[in-house]
């Protein structure tokens, strides 16, 4: 049996291994087949094949650090809790690629290796994007268990955005997070970003199923502190805002959003229980500071495969299309959509029952406003009494009086 050009490139590097010469390779260029929600590989290999068990490796994304490896301890970055990892038991043979489980459209980008042994620090760079001959990047899968066609291979160029490493800066548990929260900071010290939707032009689900209304920021900077509303048609379907998730009536126990992915920007709607009246105009909206986006995403059923009117029943298999369409909301939709939201906010189901919640708030309010001017009166007398307290007390202990 004849030698693999791996192994003859193993041989050829043997000597130099002592020295700690070594290169970050991708073992092979290859499509690969990944199912939303099941497990990405992002191949990354040592050659020649020397042990990384000792080494330092760190693994980033273009939004921030994945994960450290470092005195055979593993941190996972920012949002990654759960969801990396290392081949652990194959860095004696030089493995250092990277496993990501729960695979979602967001994954799909640029990742840089790097691996540190001493002086010396190697690093590459592999992009993950969907196979343009299978599935047009407009065109990401959505639904959970659906297959994505993947090429992974060595990309040549690096973005100067991307997040850099000191190969001799100590490393501690803190690290990770400093190095994405300065990322977030740059990215979003000015507030700048864009709702994006990846287009999807046929997608096979059945009614009784989930399914995601996909919407993100770009860049891809945290949403967590941000406000984030969700409306079908005029009506407000669900309500994100000081870190709480509130679902409005109609919609209980049906809708929630990816809150652990808030932190890269992904503010996608998910609804459960689907059924032929979630077919329509869905409205996303998201506040932080002075700075507001929104993004109206059509879902229509496929005419000539089912018609809405038809009302398939449960478990029956329909086929979506889903896409940003460019809807201008008349202001008096605009104006239902705020009432909406407000009485998702006051946790009220009748606009008229808003007055009476005002009502009661204004009573609350200006009974709170009285006690400060009350309490601030009281504070003024005491300030104005210490300088005759203090006079009083310094002749009372005077012993020379």
């Amino acid at each position: 049996m004849g030698i693999t050009r791996w192994e003859k490139q193993s041989t050829e590097y043997m000597g130099e291994a002592s020295n700690n010469n070594f290169q970050l390779v991708i073992p092979k260029t290859e499509d690969a087949q990944v199912s939303l929600g099941s497990e990405l590989i992002v191949p990354c290999s040592l050659i020649p094949e020397i042990s990384a068990v000792a080494m330092e490796i760190k693994w980033h994304s273009e939004t921030g650090c994945v994960c450290v490896y470092k005195d055979r301890q593993l941190t996972a970055g920012i949002g990654y809790n759960g969801r990396v990892s290392l081949f652990t038991h194959e860095l004696k043979r030089g493995n250092v690629s990277l496993r990501l489980k729960n695979f979602s459209w967001s994954d799909v980008g640029k990742y840089t290796c790097q691996v540190i042994c001493g002086d010396e620090t190697e690093e590459i760079t592999v992009k993950v994007r969907l196979d343009p001959g299978v599935q047009p990047v407009s065109q990401s899968p959505i639904f959970q268990g659906q297959n994505a066609q993947l090429m992974i291979f060595k990309d040549t160029k690096m973005k100067e955005t991307t997040t850099k490493f000191s190969s001799h800066a100590p490393y501690h548990a803190d690290s990770v997070k400093n190095q994405h929260e300065n990322y977030k900071m740059r990215a979003s010290s000015n507030d700048q970003f864009q709702l994006v939707v990846t287009k999807i032009q046929k997608a096979q689900i059945s009614l009784g199923s989930e399914f995601t209304v996909p919407c993100h920021l770009t860049p891809g900077i945290s949403a967590v502190a941000m406000e984030i509303r969700w409306f079908k048609e005029t009506d407000c379907v669900c309500l994100y805002k000081n870190r709480q998730v509130t679902e409005v009536r109609g919609y209980k126990d049906r809708v929630s959003l990816f809150t652990y992915e808030l932190e890269r920007g992904n503010v996608s709607l998910q609804l459960r229980n689907l059924s032929c009246s979630d077919v329509g105009d869905y409205r996303c909206q998201v506040t932080s500071g002075d700075r507001a986006e929104e993004i109206t995403i059509g879902v229509r059923m496929q005419p000539e495969v089912q018609s809405v009117s038809q009302s398939p029943v449960q478990g029956h298999s329909v086929q979506l299309m889903l896409s940003e369409i460019d809807r201008i909301w008349t202001k008096e939709e605009t104006m239902k959509m705020d009432q909406s939201a407000l009485m998702a906010v006051m946790k009220v189901n009748d606009p008229l029952e808003l007055i009476n919640v005002y009502t009661e708030r204004m009573s609350i309010l200006e009974r709170t406003e009285l006690q400060l001017r009350e309490t601030r009166m009281d504070l003024d007398r005491v300030l104005r009494l210490i300088p005759h307290v203090l006079y009083r007390n310094r002749d009372n202990t005077n012993p020379f009086k």
